[in-house]
């Protein structure tokens, strides 16, 4: 290890109420402390907040800082290296020439989920995906747009949209490649955020239901929706998957926990943080300048998805 260091990393995360995040940190820290690293976490809930503790983690000499899920800038990224600490940018809003970086192919997963329902036999497949485009909250008058004290947006909706676009730019992919033409009233918004996730896909499935013709399977961007699709189901007196056939994204542990047991896209949660801190002790070695590491997704096959029923059009 190289010595005059603080022998610590610092961890960037935009919530830690999302439980993506606990098994991304297992594999931080099962990296990390057996090489003799400390691991800090920074918890961030506004632009402002992420300018402070990039500050603080400076004037605390950190050896190196790994970003999961932001939208870190090329000058905040340059004003980490010109104290000399490098960093690993984890499915970054953007991409930073010279900043290792490590994404999870979210388009090859939003494929694979597709192609899964369609060799089922499905053809009406709904999408719910989170804001493709950031949220504007204010509480002045049309002609003075000004934010007041009580407008609240969600820092962690607010650079997610790569994200969702790619899982969009998967399903649509993988209908275009079996020449079928997207339905648009059979993709909505939901609200993709640790907080609204449940309660968004909820709505968004609802909002489906009015629109005529129901869907026979439903694809949502993240499992936080696809459980809000089977409350939503529920509720109108569907059965999962009988009726409707509901794949996620991302397998959280309460994919396993809800009923029918979901379907979904797994993240490789602990891999994620793994590479990325392997990435960054490499770099600590001035191993690597740049690298850009691509991790796949799978498919977990739970009980929420089957063929169409007879009594239901694919």
């Amino acid at each position: 290890m190289v010595t005059g260091t603080s022998d610590t990393i610092a961890v960037f995360v935009p919530s830690v109420l999302n439980p993506f995040f606990g098994r991304v940190m297992h594999g931080v820290t099962d990296t990390a402390v057996p090489t003799g690293y400390n691991v800090f976490l920074c918890y961030t809930e506004s632009r402002e907040q992420v300018e402070r503790q990039i500050e603080a983690v400076i004037g605390l000499n950190v050896d190196g800082v790994i970003f999961f899920d932001m939208a870190i800038t090329g000058s905040q990224v340059l004003q980490l290296s010109r104290a000399g600490i490098p960093c690993v940018l984890v499915d970054n809003e953007f991409d930073i020439s010279g900043a290792p970086c490590i994404r999870t192919d979210n388009a090859g997963g939003g494929r694979i989920a597709t192609d899964f329902l369609l060799d089922l036999g499905h053809r009406r497949i709904a999408h719910i995906h989170g804001a493709l485009e950031p949220p504007i909250v204010h509480s002045g008058t049309p002609e003075s747009p000004i934010p007041g004290p009580e407008a609240s947006v969600s820092f962690e909706g607010l650079f997610q949209r790569r994200i969702w676009q790619e899982r969009l730019q998967g399903y649509l992919e993988a209908l275009g490649a079996r020449s079928l033409t997207p339905d648009p009233a059979l993709i909505v918004q939901g609200d993709g955020t640790t907080e609204g996730g449940v309660q968004g896909g909820c709505e968004a499935m609802k909002t489906l239901l009015q629109r005529g013709e129901r869907p026979s399977a439903v694809y949502a961007g993240n499992d936080l929706m696809a459980i809000g699709v089977l409350q939503a189901c529920r509720d109108e007196g569907l059965d999962v998957p009988r009726d409707v056939s509901v794949i996620g994204f991302d397998d959280i542990d309460m994919s396993t926990l809800v009923t029918p047991p979901l379907t979904t896209i797994r993240q490789q949660r602990h891999k994620l943080g793994t590479k990325a801190t392997e990435l960054l002790l490499r770099s600590l070695g001035r191993e690597v300048e740049m690298e850009e590491v691509s991790i796949q997704p799978e498919l977990v096959i739970r009980s929420s998805t089957a063929p169409p029923s007879p009594a239901v059009s694919p």
